[in-house]
């Protein structure tokens, strides 16, 4: 997963893993629900077809991880065929700015 996340943080990557091989999935999301509720998605890169991992770069600016507390997330692969799979929910804490 992730460690070290603050709030408004680039340049962070962001890895799930769904435990099967999604070699020729059409769509791959990472769905994250926010510390407040509110819910999304994020398209995601394979890392590793073979052992399905997938990932997500924050690079917008900062304004993707807008949040303080504990996000929860999973990863999701579609195939063309309209099989999905979906990874186990995990989570991942973002500090405020300058929270030490």
């Amino acid at each position: 997963m992730i460690m070290g996340a603050y709030v408004g943080n680039e340049y962070l990557r962001i890895w799930v893993y769904l435990n099967i091989n999604i070699t020729g999935a059409s769509d791959l999301k990472i769905h994250y629900t926010k510390p407040s509720g509110t819910t999304g998605s994020w398209d995601a890169t394979s890392g590793d077809d073979s052992n399905g991992y997938i990932y997500k770069d924050l690079t917008d600016g900062g304004d993707e991880l807008d949040e303080d507390g504990w996000w929860l997330c999973y990863g999701k692969a579609t195939f063309s065929d309209g099989r999905t799979s979906r990874g186990e929910v995990d989570k991942f804490f973002v500090r405020a700015e300058w929270d030490y």
